[in-house]
């Protein structure tokens, strides 16, 4: 700055120091010496008064364009990070249910024997007598003669324990392409995952994240916790509703009061996850996460359980528990939290087993 005092020019040097919360605004005169300050410039770790010589602060905060590019770096190590904890979570599930589907794999070869022993019974149906426990059959095998020991439900007619045999062989029979289409659906769906990962791992800003995330199918994004914040590394804890893992590997949720059924049912729930609740009576809002395929026939005889245990009929023992789809579920305009009215749904008699429930409640997430 400079100004005219009795045809001198006086210089005066006007210094901006931009330092975060620290900063200020000082007037030097020629000599660059003090006159005047914006804020007390000791602030800054520096011992500096009127007259003395300018110097400047000990310590300078960060540039903003530095600043915020850390800011925009760590914003980046989080999204990555809270996908990383996602994907492997997925991964650990689908190896689960991979594992439970090769045991059921294994246990189709018995549709066989049971369709041979319902031969062999049929053949001596006439010899059967009520309450009988077994049945020892010879059977002809390459050319030799064997004895087949048919186990049998005393309880039951000789006609019901042959029905007995052959629904299960059907049912095993039946159960044989769903499996393997299951087994082949879930290695391609580990192998998608493996590929994820690894293309999360080069990423090195925000917008390369989003556009790898924009890429991901549908059952990958459809699946990411609602609860996590894009922005941090650390998933937000939800308290409140009961999470637990079915024998097939998927999660099933459980509302166990007015505001856990709405957090389950109206906020975590999508529109093709599936609703269970005890038919009639107050209870829980139970939800099955779907992972885009068929809905297991245990998964759903495990949440039914849930849902008979987390309702006021537990002491009676049974129940009628209704599902169907979250979409067709709607809340009760002016009724209280976790009043809802449901359609398009299903009923299943379920006796309660509390062995069964015991096990569900000690399995964690993982």
């Amino acid at each position: 700055i400079d100004q005219l005092k009795d045809k001198r020019v006086q210089r005066f040097h006007l210094v901006h120091e931009d330092n975060g919360s620290d900063s200020n605004l000082l007037l030097l005169d020629e000599e660059r010496h003090l006159l005047i300050a914006l804020r007390n410039p000791n602030q800054s770790g520096r011992s500096l008064a009127k007259g003395k010589p300018y110097t400047q602060p000990n310590h300078w905060h960060r540039s903003r364009p530095e600043a915020r590019e850390q800011s925009e770096a760590a914003q980046t190590h989080g999204q990555q990070a809270v996908w990383q904890q996602h994907l492997k979570r997925l991964c650990k599930q689908l190896h689960r249910r991979l594992q439970h589907l090769e045991v059921d794999q294994t246990s189709l070869s018995d549709a066989h024997r049971f369709r041979r022993w319902g031969d062999l019974l049929k053949s001596k149906l006439h010899e059967l007598q009520p309450g009988q426990a077994e049945i020892i059959v010879l059977e002809y095998s390459e050319n030799e003669l064997a004895e087949v020991c048919i186990p049998l439900n005393p309880q039951e007619s000789p006609q019901q324990n042959l029905k007995v045999l052959y629904r299960r062989a059907e049912k095993l029979e039946r159960s044989r392409p769903h499996v393997k289409r299951r087994i082949t659906e879930t290695q391609s769906q580990l192998e998608s995952l493996g590929v994820a990962l690894e293309q999360l791992a080069g990423l090195r800003d925000d917008v390369a994240v989003a556009a790898w995330e924009s890429r991901l199918p549908r059952w990958m994004q459809a699946t990411r916790p609602r609860e996590v914040n894009k922005t941090s590394s650390k998933r937000t804890k939800v308290s409140g509703p009961l999470i637990r893992i079915s024998s097939d590997g998927l999660e099933i949720w459980v509302g166990r009061n007015a505001r856990e059924n709405e957090t389950v049912t109206f906020r975590w729930a999508k529109g093709n996850d599936w609703w269970l609740h005890a038919q009639g009576v107050g209870g829980a809002h139970v939800v099955i996460r779907n992972f885009g395929g068929d809905l297991p026939t245990r998964t759903l005889e495990e949440a039914a359980q849930l849902a008979t245990y987390f309702s006021k009929l537990r002491k009676a023992g049974r129940a009628e528990v209704d599902y169907t789809r979250r979409k067709h579920v709607r809340r009760v305009r002016g009724g209280p939290a976790g009043l809802v009215h449901f359609s398009q749904n299903r009923t299943l008699q379920v006796r309660l087993n509390s062995e069964l429930v015991n096990r569900l409640l000690a399995r964690t997430t993982v």
